[in-house]
């Protein structure tokens, strides 16, 4: 995984994002966009998206009665762990020109893990885990980083004990509670939201006026 790592000029636009705390526009205009683009490392994560170069990040909310929203309150991944939800938001574009593609809102759920994990585990402190899908339920994977799990579904957090006590273990969900999904035009004006709760989608074409 790759981490973008932007120049001063961006540096200062979360900056001063942070130390503001939020923005009151209703909606993105084009020369506005930047300000939601938090560049800076350990906020930002490089992705292939429908086979472009995206860049992903993460906010606390969203406000404005217009598409696309504007993101308030950036936060880095870590920061996400510790609230029960947030907004994952991605951006496509060239430098200073960057258009908000997608946002999904993330519940982070933690329940406790029953099932014996069939593995001896030692050590102390908060661990990560892959959770590997099995016929009746999950099987502890490799241990892994707190960043390798931004793209996961699940993955298992552990508190160790030390005496080879039993662990704490507790699987831990990223659901997609719900999504939008934005088209522009060649002008970067949009064109389609997409709303996408569970089964349910709606569109809103701004070309045909609906």
């Amino acid at each position: 995984m790759r981490i973008f790592r932007p120049g001063l000029h961006f540096f200062l636009v979360i900056l001063s994002l942070a130390l503001a705390g939020s923005c009151h526009q209703q909606g993105l205009a084009m020369s506005d966009r930047e300000s939601n683009m938090v560049n800076m490392p350990g906020f930002v994560y490089e992705r292939s998206l429908n086979g472009k170069q995206t860049w992903l990040t993460f906010f606390r909310s969203w406000s404005g009665y217009e598409h696309p929203v504007a993101l308030e309150g950036a936060l880095s991944y870590a920061e996400t762990q510790q609230l029960g939800a947030y907004y994952r938001a991605y951006f496509q574009g060239e430098e200073g020109e960057e258009q908000l593609i997608r946002v999904d809102k993330i519940l982070l759920v933690r329940e406790p893990y029953v099932a014996m994990i069939g593995q001896a585990l030692r050590g102390s402190g908060l661990v990560l885990h892959l959770a590997l899908e099995g016929g009746s339920g999950y099987a502890l994977g490799r241990s892994v980083a707190l960043d390798d799990t931004i793209d996961l579904p699940h993955y298992f957090e552990l508190d160790l004990l030390p005496d080879s006590a039993p662990a704490d273990v507790r699987i831990v969900s990223n659901e997609i509670d719900y999504s939008y999904h934005y088209e522009y035009d060649r002008r970067g004006v949009l064109t389609k939201a997409v709303i996408i709760s569970g089964a349910k989608i709606k569109t809103i074409d701004y070309e045909n006026g609906r």
